[in-house]
């Protein structure tokens, strides 16, 4: 999805913020604070959409509420959901962990014991470094 089309579909978001990656170029991250959802778009990736993260309590994966469920319950949790490969992958003290599934490029992260979001990434090729992007309509 390109900017144009997120401007069509969600509307003008609450912040822009701007990150320069030496290696990989610009990134962009708009937040639409009512959704609870943030969406990344990177320079290298000809400012497509790269991922999205999901803060909205309510979200449901396949019927089951992930976000703002008890982290030592997220595996159980998530294969109920359809998810059996959910593992820490990250322990960052003070600012959290990090818990992911890589058959569905997701991403958990995890702040006092809680789930406080999920980030869906765009899908690689097998070689694992060219994106999938999904047939333009």
């Amino acid at each position: 999805m390109t900017r144009d089309q997120t401007l069509s579909a969600a509307g003008h978001p609450d912040k822009v913020e701007t990150e320069d990656w030496k290696q990989f170029g610009q990134s962009e991250l708009w937040s639409y604070s009512s959704m609870q959802i943030q969406v990344q778009f990177d320079e290298e990736d000809s400012w497509r959409m790269t991922s999205i993260t999901i803060e909205e309590p309510a979200t449901t994966m396949n019927g089951h509420s992930l976000i703002g469920c008890e982290a030592q319950a997220l595996a159980v949790k998530a294969a109920e959901a359809g998810i059996p490969d959910v593992r820490q992958t990250g322990d960052y003290e003070e600012n959290g962990r990090c818990h992911e599934s890589e058959l569905f490029g997701l991403q958990f992260w995890e702040h006092e014991g809680r789930i406080v979001n999920v980030t869906l990434f765009s899908e690689f090729e097998e070689c694992g470094n060219v994106r999938r992007w999904p047939a333009a309509e």
